[in-house]
């Protein structure tokens, strides 16, 4: 089993510093106690993000469509 990490920000409008409705979603896996940013998604805010984490690393060869995988926010 491959275990990934990530870490969930609320955006913000620019202007008035008011949530926007989204959220962007930074995916790692941890090599040699060293954390490597795999890359960043953005999701609805009321998206749980499970899935399309999920898709993320399937899409981008980090995992195989049945291999079981463990996400846990940091």
């Amino acid at each position: 089993m491959k275990t990934f990490y990530y870490v969930v920000e609320k955006q913000l409008d620019s202007t008035d510093e008011s949530i926007n409705g989204l959220k962007t979603i930074t995916i790692y896996k941890i090599d040699n106690d060293t954390p490597i940013n795999l890359g960043v998604i953005e999701v609805d805010l009321e998206s749980y993000g499970d899935e399309e984490i999920e898709d993320f690393l399937s899409s981008n060869d980090y995992i195989d469509a049945f291999e079981d995988v463990s996400v846990i926010p940091l």
